[in-house]
């Protein structure tokens, strides 16, 4: 008896310290909004557990709809949170059938035909249902990463635990007492006993992930251009230098294009270091949709530099000529009607085993040969010929 009170108080106290810690996270962090319907969800399992233990609003030993309908509506907003997390729309309507079809079952179960062990199963099977439809919409998504992964584990977890008790009972191995009331059964002790277990899986599953969230994001800026959005110099090194370390035996030659925006510092003086700032985005937005790169960053103030895992003249110089094409088409606010922006461009085609470092040195000169030859143009850098 003593054992069940202590339980009875553990939990809501449980829910009640997550829901705070969780809207703490969130107003902390309020761009991780799945963080708002989790603490909600920590909020009505809390209500929940005291409105059962003490009927506030329900008859002593009649059944309490209002602990049903909130620990329901936690479930929801639970697996609701981890969609969010995902970024995978949260199936409305499909949610709000299952939960017409939960309150269908359990009214059918008290008015029509009343039988605890019906709601029991019932509900558990709408909560796995719940678990199912979540877990499978996280696969969708590929889960990239360890805490994606972790996330449909625990989803899964949880269905077969609202799968599992049920079965449980119908083996007898979780019991109803004689009289058939819930909260002295050993199914209701299981809940008790269980709850705050899932309730630190839970937490735990979305600190964890809250913490691997903000590393990605902190890594993604460190390697990321703010003004174009594109890779910075230390972004673009990164990843050329592992792709080309990851490219031995590889028949294809690796590529390189930098390219250069043409009398920049005109545009600057002449129009104003805004208006330089838009060029440069726009002209970092046309080098990644028409490059077709596998890598594009700005490694320097007006320089881009774009890498191919695979190249061949015919590429580099397709991709160089449709570059230039549609800066031809670009028009920008603050900038003269007619105003003509163009680019220079050098390429480079690895040679043997190259360094990017060596690579780079060499795309540059073919830069610095079409900025000699007029501007508006592409060099590619010639081949090194080999004493035999």
């Amino acid at each position: 008896m003593a054992g069940q009170v202590y339980l009875s108080l553990l939990n809501p106290s449980i829910a009640f310290s997550f829901a705070g810690l969780v809207a703490l996270l969130w107003r902390r962090w309020p761009s991780q909004t799945h963080l708002f319907p989790l603490s909600v969800s920590f909020l009505y399992l809390g209500i929940g557990f005291i409105t059962h233990e003490w009927p506030l609003l329900s008859r002593p030993g009649s059944i309490n709809y209002s602990s049903n309908a909130l620990f329901f509506a936690a479930v929801v907003l639970a697996c609701s949170s981890a969609l969010v997390r995902a970024r995978v729309g949260v199936p409305v309507l499909l949610f709000g059938l299952i939960i017409v079809i939960a309150v269908a079952g359990f009214a059918w179960f008290t008015v029509v035909t009343p039988s605890t062990l019906s709601r029991i199963y019932f509900l558990n099977g709408c909560f796995a249902v719940l678990a199912l439809v979540t877990s499978s919409r996280l696969l969708q998504t590929g889960a990239h990463s360890l805490a994606d992964r972790l996330f449909v584990a625990g989803v899964a977890m949880g269905g077969l635990l609202a799968a599992g008790r049920p079965l449980l009972m119908v083996t007898g191995v979780l019991k109803l007492n004689d009289s058939g009331e819930l909260s002295q059964s050993a199914y209701w002790d299981s809940v008790l006993g269980l709850t705050p277990l899932l309730s630190v899986m839970v937490i735990s599953l979305f600190v964890f992930a809250l913490v691997l969230d903000l590393m990605t994001g902190l890594r993604r800026e460190a390697d990321q251009d703010y003004l174009t959005g594109l890779l910075n110099r230390r972004g673009f090194e990164i990843g050329a230098e592992t792709r080309l370390a990851g490219s031995a035996g590889r028949h294809a030659a690796a590529a390189l294009l930098v390219a250069d925006i043409d009398d920049f510092k005109q545009i600057n003086d002449r129009f104003g270091h805004a208006v330089g700032d838009k060029v440069i985005a726009a002209v970092g937005q046309v080098l990644a949709q028409h490059g077709q790169a596998d890598l594009v960053g700005r490694t320097g103030g007006e320089e881009y530099a774009l890498f191919y895992e695979t190249g061949s003249r015919h590429t580099l110089e397709t991709c160089a000529e449709a570059v230039r094409t549609a800066m031809t088409k670009l028009h920008l606010a603050g900038l003269p009607a007619g105003y003509r922006l163009t680019i220079s461009i050098g390429l480079h085609l690895r040679d043997g085993i190259e360094s990017l470092d060596d690579m780079m040195r060499r795309a540059d000169r073919a830069l610095y040969e079409a900025k000699s030859a007029g501007k508006n143009r592409a060099v590619l850098a010639p081949v090194r010929l080999r004493s035999v």
